[in-house]
């Protein structure tokens, strides 16, 4: 990023406690430099080349000072680099204070007269060329499309390369829809806009993204700073990370592409895929699996009944979120869940997940496995909360029972595994008898 490239050089140059000013007069200051050099076979050649170093090193202290007192800091480095390169044409004259051998090194150090004004129309002049042609810029877009919770988020971010630009004027356009004003970050003294989408509000500016994904194109409308006039400008989308959720895996597809030719192939997957993942996805709002632990043992006093579930689900869905259990009835007031002898569960929230706990025997009435069983026949768990209602889908069972003579175990049982799941409901029915 050109900006905090040259972030980096201010930061290296207010490091010292001293740019080391000697003098000053206007337009002109003088800076000390200090060089040294082996002493090879010729001496006169090591006294020159570290008069060369001491001048250089008094021009960047200069160069220091001038990008401290200014705004002008992008692409910054190719501009430092050209005027240490012609260091002779920026420094008007200099005077030598220490000249010695030490050693096998030669020691030059001087007090440089440095033209600033030169140094600042070398940076003006590039900057001008840069600002001028790419005021904004690139874009960036990070996608998420977790189908399954129902949890939905596109981040637009774009550069801005002029801060001579005012914020309140920049207004941004994706193609598709009108003109809408960023958010607006301050970073160091220029700023970045951004836009997010979130759930519902990203599905209905599913076509913003579509369009943004198919063109690589966004727009600009904002006061020109030089003319005081309005102004429009394009800039491209360069990158995409996209993260999709879907059945239950997590998949990444194309996390960090840039938009480049030899990859608009797997672009127009991502479009495709960000398409099915924003179409409706069934009548569920989220899914559990369910953990079943019973180690049965010859005194019920030893005997061991773990169940948990473990769902996933939108956080915004579990705002005074309350479940209806089919044989426990509703649970409510989740965060502060203790088990009782009538409602052995327990809750754990986590982001955009949460676990529910039920340790079960026969003074509960095996409640936990009563449930466990009922979502063997409807696999969903009903819920209401504050912002919406519906249905979370019970879809993988792990089952695991030890009784006296015999022992039932099956991992990653799919609720549509009907012949598995007869035997997992049958294993447990006779653990709790």
């Amino acid at each position: 990023m050109k900006f905090l490239l040259l972030l980096s050089l201010l930061f290296y140059f207010s490091c010292s406690s001293s740019y080391e000013v000697a003098s000053q007069e206007k337009g002109k200051k003088k800076y000390k430099g200090k060089g040294e050099s082996v002493i090879v076979k010729n001496v006169e050649q090591a006294r020159k080349d570290s008069i060369i170093l001491a001048l250089k090193d008094a021009l960047q202290k200069g160069i220091g000072v001038y990008i401290s007192s200014t705004s002008e800091v992008q692409d910054g480095q190719s501009v430092v680099s050209k005027i240490l390169a012609e260091s002779e044409g920026y420094i008007e004259e200099y005077t030598i204070t220490k000249d010695e051998k030490s050693g096998g090194l030669y020691l030059i150090e001087l007090e440089a007269s440095v033209n600033e004004d030169k140094i600042k129309n070398s940076f003006s002049g590039r900057m001008d060329k840069i600002v001028s042609k790419t005021p904004f810029g690139p874009c960036s877009l990070v996608l998420q499309a977790f189908a399954d919770i129902k949890l939905y988020e596109a981040t637009v971010v774009c550069l801005v390369n002029d801060p001579t630009i005012e914020s309140s004027s920049v207004e941004v356009f994706f193609s598709s829809k009108k003109w809408e004003k960023p958010t607006v970050e301050k970073i160091g003294i220029s700023y970045i806009l951004k836009f997010i989408w979130k759930d519902s509000e990203l599905i209905k500016q599913k076509d913003v993204i579509v369009n943004l994904l198919q063109n690589n194109k966004v727009s600009f409308k904002f006061i020109d700073p030089t003319k005081k006039g309005s102004k429009t400008t394009d800039s491209e989308l360069y990158k995409i990370d996209y993260w999709k959720l879907g059945s239950g895996d997590a998949n990444e597809e194309g996390s960090a592409l840039e938009i480049k030719k030899e990859n608009q192939t797997k672009l127009m997957k991502i479009k495709d895929s960000f398409i099915q993942a924003t179409t409706s996805y069934g009548n569920f709002n989220g899914y559990c699996n369910i953990n079943i632990e019973v180690d049965k043992q010859k005194e019920a006093d030893d005997s061991s009944y773990l169940f948990n579930w473990i769902c996933f689900v939108n956080d915004s869905m579990k705002k005074k979120m309350e479940l209806d259990l089919p044989v426990s009835g509703k649970l409510k007031n989740l965060n502060n869940l203790k088990p009782t002898l009538e409602n052995p569960f327990s809750y754990f929230d986590s982001a955009d997940s949460f676990v529910l706990n039920c340790r079960d025997s026969k003074k509960t009435g095996f409640l936990c496995a009563k449930n466990a069983l009922t979502f063997m026949d409807k696999p969903y768990l009903p819920f209401i909360s504050e912002s919406t209602s519906g249905k979370i889908e019970i879809r993988i069972i792990n089952c695991s029972i030890r009784m006296e003579e015999n022992f039932y175990s099956k991992e990653n049982l799919s609720i549509k595994n009907l012949i598995a799941i007869r035997d997992c409901k049958r294993n447990l029915t006779k653990a709790i008898e």
